[in-house]
């Protein structure tokens, strides 16, 4: 048996109101374990010491004071103390016969103040007046203005066509050793050949006719 089971029981067994099946493990653990031993010596020493006290009679004061707390919170004009008698307690002065509208009024709220009613309503009201001041607010509310502001993309963004440089003419020429277009830069550079061209009045044999051929 552990040390929480037994210490759950050393009540009854100390006013002899242990179960008939555990008395008999319970004695047997609380003389084996000292410190259940310990808290077993002290609950009987506090019987003895309660056993020696005198009993007394509550007072009739004592008895009015519990009939009015009690009256106080189930709300009933009489209690029954014993069966065929009744004690009628009040708890102040009598009230007058005409209060007037305000201290019955005052008298009914204060009979709802510590209610789950008024804290539900009470936050019910809290619900709609919040919602009747949102709504209106929000429709009657001013359009938001602004302009976009938009970044530059300094790295990927392609400048006006006003401020580019118009490229130069491209100088391509044909190859003629490969029939392929080459820039004229990478062409080498030939002497030109003219054509020779005789001179006016001569011919070949330089006869005078001019023609550049023999008579016929």
């Amino acid at each position: 048996m552990s040390c929480e089971h037994c210490q759950d029981h050393l009540l009854d067994l100390v006013y002899d109101e242990a179960d008939s099946k555990d008395e008999a493990a319970l004695r047997a653990h609380v003389e084996g374990c000292a410190s259940c031993q310990a808290s077993f010596d002290q609950l009987g020493m506090a019987r003895r010491f309660a056993g020696e006290l005198p009993l007394e009679e509550p007072s009739a004061g004592a008895l009015d004071a519990i009939l009015a707390a009690a009256r106080a919170q189930v709300g009933a004009a009489e209690v029954p103390v014993e069966a065929g008698h009744a004690t009628e307690t009040t708890l102040g002065p009598e009230p007058d016969d005409d209060p007037g509208l305000w201290a019955s009024i005052m008298r009914w709220a204060g009979s709802f103040a510590m209610g789950p009613q008024v804290a539900m309503a009470t936050i019910m009201l809290l619900v709609v007046s919040t919602g009747l001041w949102y709504f209106p607010n929000r429709r009657h509310a001013p359009e938001a203005t602004g302009s976009t502001v938009m970044s530059p993309d300094l790295e990927g963004e392609v400048g006006p066509m006003g401020t580019l440089t118009p490229a130069e003419p491209l100088d391509l020429r044909i190859d003629e050793r490969t029939g392929r277009i080459r820039a004229g830069a990478e062409l080498p550079s030939s002497p030109r050949q003219e054509a020779p061209v005789a001179q006016a009045g001569r011919g070949p044999a330089g006869d005078g006719t001019g023609n550049g051929f023999p008579e016929s």
